[in-house]
C-alpha cells in the first residue's frame, strides 16, 4: 500500500472506491544524462558571467524575457518546454515549478512543508493503489477520469487529465499544471494532512487558484482548486479492456485514451464541484436492476394547461411586453430578490482571447465567426456600444462557437449567460426567472401531423431575434469582439443586444409569451390552428386537401408578419 503522495487531505477526505495499478519506475541515468538536461550552472545564461543564474544581478523581468525569447524551460533552463521537463527540482524559495532565478518571492520567504513530507515518503518500484475499496476481486475497474481543456483567467489553456472523486471535500491541481497555466494565487487555506493509513497529521498552508474547465458542448465551468506538489503516482485505466464491455461499447467515454499507458492525474475534482460535471444517468450491466415497470408506463395525453403557467404568462404579457411599429418589445423577467450582478468584464475579455486562439487554428473559422456578428449588426440584432462608461449597471457575456452539421453555416455563436467569475457571485441566468413556456404536447402534435393526407412542417426564422429587448435591459447583454478579426491584437469592441438573445434561461418563456400575445390580439380560425400546431418556433400540422393547406400557410405568414416574425417558405 502506498500513501496518496501528499495530496492535501485531512483524515476525513477518503477518496472514492476503485483499484488501479500504479507504475513508479524511473528511467535509468541522472537528470543531466537525459534529454533537456539543465544548463551549466557555472555559466550564467542571462549575462554569460561565471556565476549561477540564481546569483545574477540583472533585472528579474529582463531575465524572464530572455527565457521566453530563447524558448528555455522555466523550471531547469533547458531547451525544452516546461511541460516536458524531466527535472524533479523546484524553486528553492517557494517550491513551485520554476527556476529560483526568476522567482518573485523574497529571499527570506518561508518554504512550504512539502519537502518535509517528501522525505517521509517511500515509493516502491511497483505497487497497487487501493483507495477505500470494498471489493476483493482482481478484475479491472474503469476509473472516473476525463481529459478536458482547461483555461486560466489570463486566457492560457491546455489539456489536462482529471479525476472525479466525490469522497474528497476539496478539489486540487498539481504544481506542474498550475505553473504551466500561469495561475494567479487568489488566497490560502490551511488543511490537516495525513498520509494514507497514517495517524499523524500535519498542518499545510496551500495556495488557492482559479481556473475554468471547458466541458461538453463548450460549457465553461469555473472552479477554485488548491495547489499540491502531486496528486497521485501515474495510474492506468485499463480502458482497452473495459471499453469492449457490451454495455459500454457504444458510449462516448470522457477519457478516450488510445492506450493503457500510465498517465498523471493533474486535477482532482472533489465533492465541492463533483455534481457540476457528473450527470445523473447510470449505466449498469446488471439484469436484476432493470425496472420492469418502465415497459408498462403510458403517459396520458394532457387535457388541460397548467393554470400557474398561464397566470405567469398573462401577468408577464400585461406588464412587460409592448407592441410598437409592427414589432413586439419585451423586458427581461428579473427575480425580485436577485443578487447584485457583476460586470464580468475581465472574464469576458479572457474568454474572448481563448475563443480567438481556437478559431484561428482552423482556416476560415474566425472569418465565419466575424461574418455572423457583422450580419447580426446589419440586421439590427446587436449594436456597437459607443459610450462604454455609463452610470447604469452593465454586464458582459462571454461567447464561443459550436460546430453544426451544415455546409452553409458550420458554426453558430452561443452566449454563456451562466458565466460567473466565482462561486460567490451571480450570473445573468441566476438573476432571471426561469418560468416554463406553455408548450403543446409533443405526442399530440405528432399525431395531428400524421393524421391527414397533406402535411406541413415549417419554422419561424430566427424567432428569438425577432423580439426586441427593452432599452433599459440592453446593457446587461454586452459582449466583446475584435475590430479587425485578422489581427488578434486588434482593438476590442463592446456590443450589446437589441433583441432577446438565445442563451438566456428565460428566452423560451419570452418568445412563447410574445407569440401567445400575438395570437390573443388577432383571433381567427387560422390563429387557433396555428396555436395548436406550434412547438417553440416550429409548426407541424396536416390537412385533408391541398387548397386548405395552402390557405392556412398564406394566412399564417400574414398573421406572424404582424408581429415582425417570418414563417419560412
Amino acid at each position: 500500500m502506498t500513501d496518496f503522495n501528499n495530496i492535501g487531505y485531512s483524515e476525513q477526505n477518503i477518496t472514492s472506491s476503485f483499484i488501479t495499478r500504479a507504475n513508479t519506475r524511473r528511467k535509468p541515468g541522472n537528470v543531466a544524462q537525459r534529454k533537456g538536461a539543465q544548463l551549466d550552472a557555472k555559466l550564467c545564461i542571462f549575462c554569460n558571467e561565471n556565476h549561477s543564474p540564481v546569483n545574477c544581478s540583472l533585472d528579474h523581468n529582463r531575465n524572464l524575457e530572455k527565457i521566453k525569447m530563447d524558448k528555455l524551460c522555466f523550471n531547469c533552463l533547458g531547451r525544452h518546454k516546461v511541460a516536458d521537463c524531466k527535472s524533479n527540482k523546484t524553486c528553492k524559495r517557494c517550491n513551485w515549478r520554476h527556476h529560483t532565478s526568476i522567482c518573485t518571492r523574497q529571499e527570506d520567504a518561508v518554504e512550504r512543508p512539502v519537502q518535509q513530507l517528501k522525505a517521509k515518503v517511500s515509493t516502491p518500484s511497483s505497487s497497487i493503489v487501493c483507495l477505500h475499496s470494498t471489493s476483493s476481486r482482481s478484475s479491472q475497474v474503469l476509473l472516473k477520469t476525463a481529459v478536458a481543456e482547461v483555461q486560466s483567467r489570463n486566457g492560457t489553456e491546455c489539456q489536462a487529465n482529471i479525476m472525479f472523486d466525490e469522497g474528497s471535500q476539496r478539489s486540487f491541481i498539481n504544481q506542474k499544471l498550475a505553473y504551466e497555466l500561469q495561475l494567479e494565487v487568489i488566497g490560502k487555506e490551511v488543511l490537516n494532512v495525513a498520509g494514507f493509513g497514517s495517524k499523524k497529521t500535519e498542518v499545510r498552508h496551500l495556495d488557492r487558484v482559479q481556473l475554468t474547465i471547458i466541458g461538453e458542448g463548450n460549457q465553461y465551468i469555473p472552479i477554485d482548486v488548491l495547489v499540491v506538489p502531486q496528486i497521485s503516482v501515474p495510474i492506468q485505466t485499463h480502458l482497452a479492456e473495459i471499453k469492449q464491455l457490451p454495455h459500454l461499447r457504444h458510449l462516448k467515454l470522457a477519457h478516450a485514451s488510445p492506450s493503457d499507458q500510465p498517465f498523471e492525474i493533474e486535477i482532482l475534482i472533489g465533492a465541492d464541484y463533483y455534481w457540476d460535471f457528473i450527470m445523473n444517468h447510470v449505466v449498469r450491466d446488471d439484469e436484476d436492476n432493470i425496472n420492469v415497470a418502465q415497459f408498462w408506463e403510458v403517459e396520458d395525453l394532457p387535457n388541460k394547461v397548467n393554470e400557474e403557467t398561464s397566470d405567469k404568462i398573462l401577468k408577464y404579457q400585461n406588464e412587460n411586453i409592448t407592441y410598437t411599429e409592427g414589432r413586439y418589445t419585451a423586458r427581461l423577467p428579473w427575480k425580485d430578490d436577485h443578487l447584485e450582478l457583476p460586470t464580468n468584464m475581465n472574464i469576458a475579455k479572457q474568454r474572448l482571447k481563448g475563443v480567438v486562439r481556437r478559431l484561428t487554428k482552423e482556416p476560415g473559422m474566425i472569418e465565419l465567426y466575424d461574418n455572423i456578428i457583422k450580419e447580426h449588426e446589419k440586421k439590427g440584432f446587436i449594436e456597437e456600444v459607443k459610450e462604454i462608461e455609463t452610470n447604469q449597471q452593465v454586464h458582459y457575456i462571454p461567447h464561443h462557437p459550436v460546430k453544426k452539421d451544415s455546409p452553409t453555416t458550420p458554426i453558430r455563436i452561443v452566449f454563456d449567460c451562466s458565466c460567473k467569475e466565482s462561486k460567490e457571485v451571480a450570473s445573468l441566468n441566476d438573476c432571471l426567472e426561469t418560468n416554463a413556456p406553455q408548450l403543446n404536447d409533443l405526442t399530440t402534435l405528432l399525431i395531428n401531423f400524421r393524421m391527414k393526407q397533406y402535411a406541413i412542417s415549417t419554422d419561424i426564422e430566427k424567432a428569438f431575434l425577432q423580439v426586441g429587448l427593452e432599452e433599459k435591459d440592453r446593457d446587461y447583454t454586452r459582449f466583446f469582439w475584435l475590430r479587425n478579426y485578422k489581427d488578434q491584437n486588434s482593438e476590442i469592441i463592446p456590443y450589446r443586444f437589441k433583441v432577446v438573445l438565445f442563451g438566456a434561461t428565460c428566452s423560451p418563456f419570452i418568445l412563447n409569451a410574445t407569440l401567445l400575445k400575438l395570437f390573443a390580439e388577432n383571433p381567427s380560425s387560422t390563429t387557433m390552428e396555428l396555436k395548436r400546431s406550434l412547438y417553440v418556433d416550429n409548426v407541424l400540422t396536416s390537412f385533408n386537401d391541398e387548397d386548405t393547406l395552402l390557405s392556412f400557410y398564406r394566412k399564417s405568414r400574414e398573421l406572424l408578419n404582424k408581429g415582425g416574425f417570418n414563417l419560412r417558405t
